[in-house]
């Protein structure tokens, strides 16, 4: 707030000031002694000036304590309760219907807010519901022999992931209530999660080579899941069969894990968004069958339990890397 604007809104009083001043020093200088005139003049024009200094200081003050609280708020909407409450009249109406506004916003975020959270467990439930019989047909396909069998369980398979992501979309806003961190074996979070897709890396031709040790402290299940998304991406990306390389090193003071894979890479200008929600980008398009939903999902559950994810790609090899805090509870 300048010193203009403010005085700018205290046009009609200061003209009236100065009217007055004028007025009075006219009446005295006719009725009395000039100098009578100016020392009044000079006396109420010394009062004004304070008058507005005073006013002009103390009305910064309470717009930088008002700014103050506004940009601290954590909440935003909340501001109509939190806010100092105003002394003077008119701004005390326009406090008020601030409130009755903000408490409208908040009751009608409180409602849809609720609405989202039953939906949301309505979700989890039918997605709970659908993996008991997806579950059952892999069980039955992996005991039959066949071509036709295989190709269902196959089928069933890409659709139990999808059910995964689902569920796993539906619980990345509140991650943290299904989260056990604990020390965890990479090489045995590694090991399970490739005999868990064994099938889809058979049928693809896969070879998978890997050089993982030491152990970090995570939520195993969240990893795996995250490991699981990448694997598929280097299986729908690949040049033919999938040559895939999982490695670990110290690095920064931390732990990383490397997913390298030999396929046809990630265009340069795709790169900073390949994290973003339904981005498919340049190679994504050509393959219908991507939904740009791996990564984005990767990237939420990296961001829940304090894993750093980036990429880096060229013609031929692209490179996810996963980087553990050495932080340990």
């Amino acid at each position: 707030m300048t010193f203009g604007r403010w005085l700018w809104d205290k046009t009609v009083p200061v003209v009236l000031n100065i009217c007055g001043i004028i007025a009075v020093a006219l009446f005295t200088g006719f009725s009395a002694e000039w100098y009578i005139a100016a020392v009044i003049a000079a006396g109420w024009i010394a009062a004004l000036a304070a008058y507005l200094a005073v006013g002009y200081v103390s009305e910064k003050r309470r717009v930088a304590r008002v700014r103050s609280v506004v940009l601290s708020a954590e909440d935003k909407f909340l501001l109509s309760e939190i806010v100092p409450e105003p002394t003077r009249v008119e701004d005390r109406l326009y406090y008020e219907i601030m409130r009755l506004q903000g408490r409208a916003a908040i009751e009608r975020v409180s409602a849809a807010e609720a609405a989202a959270e039953e939906r949301k467990e309505d979700i989890e439930e039918w997605v709970h519901e659908l993996k008991i019989p997806l579950t059952a047909i892999r069980l039955i396909c992996s005991r039959s022999d066949g071509e036709d069998f295989r190709e269902v369980e196959k089928q069933a398979d890409r659709i139990f992931d999808h059910t995964e992501r689902a569920l796993y979309l539906a619980k990345s806003d509140h991650a943290e209530n299904d989260k056990l961190i604990r020390r965890c074996d990479l090489s045995a979070v590694v090991s399970e999660v490739l005999g868990d897709n064994k099938r889809m890396l058979i049928d693809a031709g896969a070879s998978v080579r890997t050089d993982v040790v030491g152990s970090v402290y995570t939520d195993p299940k969240w990893l795996a899941f995250v490991l699981r998304q990448l694997l598929m991406n280097a299986v729908q990306y690949a040049r033919g069969a999938a040559e895939i390389e999982i490695s670990s090193a110290l690095a920064d003071g931390g732990t990383t894990l490397t997913v390298r894979d030999r396929g046809i890479g990630i265009p340069a200008c795709d790169l900073p968004r390949i994290f973003d929600k339904g981005f498919t980008g340049t190679t994504g398009r050509r393959n219908k069958k991507s939904t740009g939903l791996g990564l984005y999902l990767c990237k939420r559950m990296c961001d829940s339990l304090d894993i750093d994810i980036s990429a880096r790609s060229e013609p031929g090899d692209t490179s996810f890397i996963l980087k553990f805090r050495s932080v340990h509870p």
